[in-house]
């Protein structure tokens, strides 16, 4: 491991993983990548959101966060880590 804390997913919130997951989606040609709110759970002051991704109807990762837009990337960051493994 060169860089052990990125390897652990300590600096996350600081990459764009759904940008990432567009590029390497699209690079053979247009695809249609979609976000669904499976679940909203917990009090309005401790919101829990998991959110699916699915690229052209088929569902890639889903993710986890206190917010919509935490959920989407960590969704995001699963589907790259399964194609990425696919290839």
């Amino acid at each position: 491991m060169i860089f052990p804390k990125l390897d652990e997913g300590r600096f996350d919130e600081f990459f764009d993983h759904k940008t990432e997951l567009q590029e390497v989606a699209q690079q053979n040609g247009p695809v249609a990548i979609d976000y669904e709110l499976v679940s909203e759970d917990g009090p309005d002051n401790d919101r829990a959101f998991k959110v699916a991704v699915t690229i052209d109807g088929k569902e890639l990762g889903i993710g986890e966060g206190h917010s919509k837009k935490h959920a989407e990337q960590v969704a995001a960051k699963a589907a790259l880590n399964k194609l990425q493994a696919n290839n």
